[in-house]
């Protein structure tokens, strides 16, 4: 196994992703720094990482991983060897579920917030749901 990754990871309170998220990171004991997207802070620091405005989004060392689900970040951990192996799901949370329809809805951030960034700097390799595909083999 790796050594021990420094993860930030951007979620909404309540969100089938952002849960599954939380999910897979606590089922394997990875202590990450959460940053709640209701506040206007957390949301444009996400933008500035990520150059995009999709959730949940994590910071893994330098790697960005942009709109993902709790499924595609425990593929991520083990491919990158930060975990040895898929454990079973006990906590009874699907890790590859979406908000639903009223969680989308419910937006915390007012519009003019969300297109403040202007200017979009990039620590790492920014990899969204479909581009992680390719890097995992899926």
């Amino acid at each position: 196994m790796s050594s021990r990754p420094k993860i930030t990871a951007y979620l909404k309170e309540q969100c089938g992703w952002s849960k599954g998220v939380r999910s897979v990171l606590n089922k394997y004991s990875i202590i990450y720094e959460e940053k709640t997207l209701s506040l206007a802070d957390n949301y444009q620091e996400m933008i500035q990482l990520s150059n995009q405005t999709q959730q949940p989004t994590l910071q893994v060392n330098d790697v960005v991983l942009a709109d993902v689900s709790g499924a595609e970040v425990e593929k991520f951990l083990l491919t990158n060897k930060y975990i040895n192996e898929i454990l079973p799901q006990t906590d009874g949370i699907d890790i590859g579920i979406s908000c639903t329809d009223e969680e989308e809805r419910a937006k915390f951030i007012p519009d003019e917030e969300r297109q403040k960034s202007s200017q979009i700097s990039n620590l790492g390799k920014v990899m969204t749901s479909d581009s992680m595909k390719g890097f995992l083999g899926g």
